[in-house]
């Protein structure tokens, strides 16, 4: 077996009771959910965010079982003089040690992810069932609707049949005015237009479409009270069911791999200047600063569940490229110094 097998072993059982206690956190914190405000579209989206909690523990934690597991990951441990006296390749050694508590990390991840769905159904916040999302962008580069700018026309990014669209504009208040709810009306080819009243910014906004197919283009024009701006999630159309709640919830949860790659290749450029006890202090304190700056797909992933955005479609992969791109960087940088046989 090689070392990076037995290290995800080690690491997989090790994660396997700090799983556990992931989901009884997450547990806890949704049945405390009914007692805050709902969010935008009730309870359930607020549970959704709680995925990030326990998700955050388990990374740390597989962070800290990695360092524990190889003794070269930290300055002057027992056991490194003789590891570092081995001809091992970088993916025999420290790297090994990191890309195998990074696969442990993922299959706990995703159990993590399915159980938060079941637990949420369980305390009767369901998750949003997953559907497809069809993002509509205005053209050219104006994004507010006045009474001197009445009219915007908004364009497909993808061809793909939706039932119905969702609408959440910004609602803005001009000064020396009275406030005013927002009067918009949705238009289609072929289709009477929709009155659509926005009392409140980010007040989502239904508007059923008759059959199941592609609307390439839709028009929203101003008729009356405050002016709205509209950003790239204003308006989404939206198809039918995709995937499974729990199938949507693992997804997320693997979105967190990214900050633990960071970490990791954090953990292997300072194995030998940081000790070990420094190190598994510095470690989650890193993966906390990552979260707090949202350095990831991890936030992205975690609003698109909340929203019920199917994650499979792969359209939020674009988004979340430059943040992938660059914890491979960062590990593939950290495993460059190790080609010298040095595990």
């Amino acid at each position: 077996m090689t070392p990076g097998a037995r290290i995800a072993l080690r690491v997989a059982r090790g994660l396997a009771p700090a799983n556990a206690l992931a989901l009884a956190l997450a547990a806890a914190l949704v049945a405390w959910v009914p007692v805050l405000p709902g969010g935008g579209e009730g309870p359930e989206r607020a549970a959704a965010w709680l995925l990030h909690v326990p998700a955050f523990l388990l990374v740390a934690t597989a962070l800290a079982l990695t360092v524990e597991a190889w003794p070269l990951l930290g300055r002057g441990r027992p056991g490194a003089l003789w590891l570092a006296r081995l001809p091992l390749r970088p993916w025999q050694g420290c790297g090994a040690a990191a890309l195998g508590g990074l696969a442990a990390l993922a299959a706990h991840l995703a159990v993590l992810g399915a159980g938060f769905a079941l637990l949420a159904a369980a305390a009767g916040l369901s998750l949003p069932q997953p559907r497809l999302h069809v993002a509509y962008a205005p053209e050219g580069t104006r994004t507010v609707l006045a009474a001197d700018r009445p009219e915007l026309v908004l364009r497909a990014r993808v061809a793909a049949p939706v039932t119905e669209v969702r609408l959440r504009v910004r609602v803005l208040s001009v000064p020396g005015t009275a406030y005013a709810p927002a009067r918009l009306e949705l238009r289609a080819a072929g289709l009477p237009a929709v009155a659509i009243e926005a009392r409140g910014s980010f007040e989502p906004a239904r508007v059923a479409l008759p059959g199941a197919r592609p609307w390439p283009e839709l028009t929203l024009r101003h008729a009356g009270g405050a002016p709205v701006h509209l950003d790239d999630d204003s308006l989404r159309g939206l198809g039918g069911p995709c995937g499974t709640a729990g199938a949507n919830a693992a997804l997320a949860a693997l979105a967190w791999l990214a900050p633990g790659t960071i970490v990791a290749a954090f953990l292997v450029l300072a194995r030998g200047v940081v000790a070990r006890g420094l190190l598994e202090a510095l470690a989650p304190a890193l993966l906390l600063l990552l979260a707090l700056a949202a350095a990831g797909p991890a936030a992205a992933a975690v609003e698109a569940l909340a929203d019920g955005r199917w994650l499979g479609s792969g359209d939020l992969l674009p988004a979340a490229l430059p943040s992938l791109g660059a914890a491979a960087s960062a590990m593939i940088l950290a495993l460059l110094p190790l080609a010298r046989n040095r595990g």
